[in-house]
C-alpha cells in the first residue's frame, strides 16, 4: 500500500481556520484513494508576530495552534529567539534585498526566509531514516481551496518534483510540493545553499536549485492562499 508522509513546516497562523481546508483536500483524498500518511512538524515558539507592511501583528502568539492535529509525535518545537541566534542573520543581510521596495519591513522579510529553510531542514531531518512513496511539504498557514490531484501523480514517485502552478514570480512556488526522497533532498538543500546564492529572492533561489537537481519538474493546479495571524486570507 503507498505510504506518504506530510510535512508541515513554518508557523501556525490561525490555523483553525486552514485546518479544515487541509482535511478536506489533502488528507481526504489520500485517505479516499486508500493511501496511508504519516505527519511531521516542525514549527517556532515565539511571544508575538509582527509583520508591520500588512498589518498583521499579534502581541501573544498561541504557540500551541499545531496541536489542533492531535499527534503527539514526530514533533519539533524550537525556540525561534534561541534559533535567530545560530543563524548568520549579519552575513545573510549584507546581500542584495529583493525585497527592498518594502522599507525597514524587508529586513524581517529576508530572516523569513532563513527561518523558513531552517524549517524545512529540521522537519525533514525526522524521515531521514525512513522511507516513503511521497514527500509533501505542506506550510500551515495555507487555505487549499482544490483537492490535491492526485490523478496526475504517480505513485511511487521517482525523479518527479510536483510543484503548484501559480504565485511563481519569476521561479517556482515554494509553499508547497510533493515529490520523492530525492526531491525532498533538493527541496531542503537551500537551507545549506543560501548563504553562497547571489539571489534570496525564495522562487526564483528555487528555481535555480532545481533547475540544476536533474529532477522532472512538473506543475499541478492546486489552488491556495495565504492566511495571516488575523485571519485575512491573502492573494499572492
Amino acid at each position: 500500500m503507498t505510504k506518504v508522509c506530510i510535512l508541515f513546516f513554518g508557523l501556525f497562523r490561525k490555523f483553525e481556520l486552514s485546518l479544515p481546508s487541509i482535511q478536506k483536500n489533502i488528507f481526504e483524498p489520500l485517505e479516499k484513494n486508500n493511501i496511508l500518511f504519516d505527519l511531521y512538524i516542525h514549527t517556532f515558539n515565539l511571544p508575538s508576530y509582527h509583520d508591520e507592511h500588512i498589518g498583521d501583528i499579534v502581541e501573544n502568539y498561541d504557540n500551541e495552534q499545531y496541536k489542533l492535529l492531535n499527534i503527539d509525535y514526530n514533533i519539533i518545537v524550537d525556540e525561534q529567539i534561541e534559533i535567530d541566534k545560530t543563524l548568520k542573520f549579519e552575513h545573510f543581510l549584507k546581500k542584495q534585498n529583493p525585497w527592498s521596495f518594502r522599507g525597514p519591513d524587508s529586513v524581517n522579510l529576508m530572516k523569513n526566509v532563513l527561518r523558513q529553510l531552517y524549517s524545512l531542514n529540521n522537519v525533514y531531518t525526522q524521515t531521514i531514516n525512513k522511507e516513503y512513496d511521497a514527500y509533501l511539504f505542506v506550510r500551515p498557514d495555507m487555505i487549499y481551496y482544490t483537492p490535491l490531484p492526485l490523478e496526475k501523480i504517480t505513485f511511487p514517485i521517482k525523479n518527479e518534483i510536483y510543484l503548484i502552478n501559480e504565485y511563481t514570480y519569476g521561479g517556482y512556488c515554494d509553499r508547497f510540493c510533493i515529490t520523492s526522497k530525492k526531491g525532498a533532498e533538493n527541496f531542503i538543500s537551500r537551507y545549506k545553499s543560501i548563504y553562497h546564492c547571489s539571489n534570496l529572492h525564495s522562487e526564483q533561489f528555487l528555481k535555480t536549485i532545481l533547475d540544476k537537481s536533474g529532477m522532472d519538474i512538473k506543475f499541478i493546479s492546486f489552488h491556495t492562499k495565504r492566511i495571516r495571524s488575523s485571519g485575512a486570507i491573502l492573494e499572492g
